[in-house]
């Protein structure tokens, strides 16, 4: 690495020394066209240079495939006779490197070599570059704690601050070549490359590998999942140091334990004994082994999960609240209030009530989660409540796009309740656009927000429990359209909704 960087900073150096040429300077040029300078060289902070283009007899023009995105050209063509052209280039945290911009003239190739800065990355911890800024280059040594992907090289470095994940790990030929470079999990790797941010995530994209020093220890054998009935298993391992030692997190120690230890060689059979899990919710225990020489040290993990007694997700169109008291579902939250949230699925959806304990900050849209709770039927509409679990989740839900609804359309739904049972569920969470004036009524330590929509002779829009961050409380009076779901009816004439938009006309 020391060497790359020396030819780097040599090319650099030449750069700058370059674009100050005179036109007695030894460069190389054809007959057909001819430039002032072969080198051009853009500071970091970002700025311009120019070089003298001259052509014979023949018009020119730049192969745009040989300018990157970042810089700028211009003009990008020309006729016989000498042209001023500019190079300009934006600020940047970690320098370019040397690009070859090429100039096309009657069938010749003029080069041009344009750097700005030197690509250095920088030598940093994980939590550093967590800290860090996209764009910038950054150098990150620790174990590779899991593998993701073996397509592209997707996995997760770890040091003492923090973790990062690595997306996309290219060889010496910018290839992704997984396979060559050799790593396993345990390994200690030291890697350098761009830092990006994809939603929430922070992340090292196409790295290249610096080193990589093997692991003295390997788990073979895959990751156990176990049913909640107790169970022995056990894991396989390649030892290379003196000893192996096991650490199960203080939270499992009550119902995992190691039976017994046998080695042979460089082989290891851990045996461990798990308890039954008579919870609701499944559980978890990030098992390490380590194994020293010298000073040396290297560890791994597996992971034991073990599930519990949550029945079966079902989809939320599924249930019947008449024959079902509890249930387990999977979705997308749709809408949050201060007492509640919306959970929807592909087939329908559901409020997930919690009353004054909710704390909505805990919540995002856009994320799925896992929940079961208690089935029931309030105001004509169905609900889940009494959670007993409620945790993030993974996947893909495509969510209904959103109704219009008119004044006639609300009194339909007020209709649809007459004569009916409040525990009958006829008002199903929907997800609808409604428009209308904006009523906002303070009385003791409670305000409501009511919406009065044209057309509809029963029916009243009211907004229940929104989050401040909409700004209801300044609206009173305004002509509004509002997003939102469908939670319940009351008093034979509220449409209760939660907000998810609010759009003044």
């Amino acid at each position: 690495m020391k060497l790359r960087y020396l030819l780097l900073a040599l090319i650099a150096g030449l750069a700058i020394i370059a674009v100050g040429c005179t036109e007695n300077d030894d460069i190389k040029t054809l007959d057909e066209i001819q430039v002032s300078s072969s080198f051009v060289s853009i500071d970091m902070a970002g700025g311009s240079a120019t070089i003298k283009v001259t052509a014979k007899d023949s018009s020119w023009h730049f192969d745009e495939s040989t300018i990157p995105s970042w810089l700028t050209v211009s003009p990008m063509s020309g006729n016989p006779g000498e042209t001023t052209v500019t190079f300009t280039a934006p600020e940047t945290l970690t320098g370019k490197g040397n690009i070859d911009v090429q100039i096309i003239c009657a069938g010749k190739t003029q080069h041009v070599d344009v750097i700005q800065g030197v690509k250095i990355a920088e030598p940093s911890t994980c939590a550093q570059v967590l800290a860090g800024t996209d764009g910038k280059s950054y150098q990150v040594t620790g174990v590779c704690t899991r593998i993701a992907s073996t397509t592209y090289g997707n996995w997760y470095i770890e040091d003492a601050t923090g973790s990062v994940y690595i997306y996309g790990t290219l060889d010496s030929n910018d290839k992704f070549n997984w396979s060559s470079m050799g790593i396993d999990v345990g390994d200690v790797v030291t890697v350098e490359g761009p830092r990006s941010t994809y939603g929430t995530t922070v992340e090292l994209v196409n790295v290249h590998v610096v080193s990589v020093s093997k692991s003295l220890v390997k788990v073979e054998s895959d990751p156990v999942t176990l049913a909640k009935e107790s169970a022995a298993f056990d894991l396989e391992l390649t030892c290379k140091g003196d000893g192996l030692s096991i650490v199960i997190p203080d939270e499992a120690k009550s119902w995992l334990h190691v039976s017994s230890l046998v080695t042979s060689g460089t082989s290891a059979t851990v045996s461990f004994f798990a308890d039954e899990n008579t919870g609701l919710a499944p559980r978890s225990a990030t098992v390490t082994f380590t194994s020293s020489i010298s000073s040396q040290s290297s560890s791994v993990t597996s992971v034991v999960t073990q599930k519990g007694n949550l029945p079966d997700p079902v989809s939320i169109a599924s249930i019947d609240p008449a024959s079902t008291s509890y249930a387990c579902v999977v979705g997308k939250v749709t809408a949050i209030s201060k007492q509640a949230y919306v959970l929807t699925d592909t087939s329908a959806s559901v409020q997930v009530y919690y009353g004054r304990t909710f704390t909505p900050d805990d919540y995002a849209i856009g994320k799925i989660r896992t929940v079961a709770g208690a089935i029931s039927v309030y105001n004509f509409g169905m609900e889940m409540s009494n959670i007993d679990y409620d945790v993030l989740g993974s996947g893909k839900i495509t969510v209904p796009a959103v109704t219009v609804v008119d004044g006639a359309g609300l009194d339909a739904m007020i209709a649809a309740t007459s004569g009916k049972s409040k525990s009958d569920p006829a008002c199903p969470v929907k997800y609808i656009e409604v428009t209308g004036t904006l009523a906002v009524t303070v009385s003791g330590t409670s305000t409501y927000y009511n919406l009065h929509v044209s057309g509809a002779s029963t029916a009243i829009g009211s907004l229940s429990y929104p989050l401040d961050s909409f700004g209801l409380a300044d609206m009173n009076g305004e002509n509004v359209t509002i997003q939102g779901y469908t939670t319940s009816i009351s008093g034979g004439k509220y449409v209760n909704i939660i907000v998810t938009s609010v759009t003044k006309n």
